[in-house]
């Protein structure tokens, strides 16, 4: 988690970095912040998953709807290599 100063609603990202398994990282996300939710009242919860491919019918999936429904200002990004320049 990483806590954002200086702004008028203090907010806090709550980042997951995952391989290929969206909704497994869904599952730490929201583990993460049932176990931290005291701690986190007041704040604006933004939750961040950055992934290494994903299906689309994951993104598009009840789970990853029902976490934006919650939190709306949930982001996905997809971290594609390429492996010439790994």
């Amino acid at each position: 988690m990483v806590e954002a100063e200086k702004s008028p609603r203090p907010y806090v990202y709550v980042i997951e970095l995952k391989g290929p398994d969206l909704n497994k990282a869904i599952t730490q996300i929201q583990s993460t912040i049932a176990e931290y939710r005291e701690k986190l009242a007041g704040y604006k919860i933004m939750p961040r998953i950055i992934i290494h491919k994903t299906s689309t019918h994951d993104i598009q999936g009840k789970r990853y709807r029902d976490l934006k429904k919650q939190y709306p200002d949930t982001v996905v990004k997809t971290r594609l290599y390429d492996l010439d320049t790994v």
